[in-house]
């Protein structure tokens, strides 16, 4: 399975170009589309990724899938991930981990941000957008505490379309084991969860300021934690926040 590539030198946001070209009928299956500056680039539930010009990965590939249902939506996050996981460990960066929902770690500093929309037809979904950043050459990270990039980490340059061609290489692998099944990959995407079995401390409108254990994540992908005084509590996007760990 081959890619096609589409590069453009700068777009708002690689997702929403995609859009565009999908309504046009100029796109085909399993096509990345690449951008060296993307000016309003987004993350989850329209948070916003700043990304330098030159120095980062920001692009969207689009795929279309058979046989996921929307109740098991989630499968297409988690492969996601996984790829961007083993690609990471091939370039040697330590202790990476995904923080759910599709968030990349390393150690305690995001490297990675994923925004994937997906189109249905009928119950099942029939493509998504999977946009990925990718914090690379970047260096300034005054007003995010929490990124990092690769070059920090490595301490030296990547190069930006190798890291793109592993990432399509490791996304490849995991899209063919989506025949084992949804508890297949959710087995290996909790293995590789960010403070998995740790306690931590968390908030949420359900259950205060509390201390909490991630158990893992239940069929639709909610992420579940084993709450002080609570039991397992199952939690949407944005509903918990992870304050610190202990």
């Amino acid at each position: 399975m081959k890619a096609k590539e589409i590069y453009i030198s700068e777009t708002p946001s690689t997702n929403t170009l995609v859009k565009s070209y999908l309504q046009e009928g100029v796109l085909k299956d399993f096509t990345l589309v690449v951008t060296d500056h993307q000016t309003q680039g987004r993350g989850q539930m329209g948070s916003n990724w700043i990304s330098e010009k030159d120095k980062n990965i920001a692009c969207s590939l689009y795929k279309e899938f058979k046989g996921v249902s929307i109740e098991r939506q989630f499968i297409i996050s988690m492969i996601v991930s996984l790829s961007l996981i083993e690609a990471f460990e091939e370039l040697k960066v330590p202790q990476i981990a995904v923080k759910w929902p599709n968030d990349i770690y390393s150690g305690t500093k995001k490297i990675a941000g994923v925004l994937i929309e997906t189109t249905m037809s009928g119950k099942e979904i029939s493509s998504a957008i999977i946009g990925i950043g990718i914090n690379v050459n970047q260096t300034n990270f005054k007003e995010l505490p929490l990124a990092s990039s690769l070059i920090k980490i490595l301490g030296k340059p990547t190069d930006r379309s190798f890291i793109m061609h592993l990432i399509l290489e490791k996304f490849t692998k995991w899209y063919h084991q989506l025949d084992k099944g949804y508890d297949f990959v959710k087995s290996a995407y909790e293995s590789r969860l960010y403070r998995k079995d740790k306690v931590s401390l968390f908030k949420g409108d359900s259950i205060g300021v509390a201390n909490g254990i991630i158990k893992g994540i239940n069929q639709k992908g909610q992420l579940l934690i084993d709450v002080e005084n609570k039991g397992v509590v199952n939690f949407n996007l944005k509903e918990v926040q992870l304050l610190s760990s202990n």
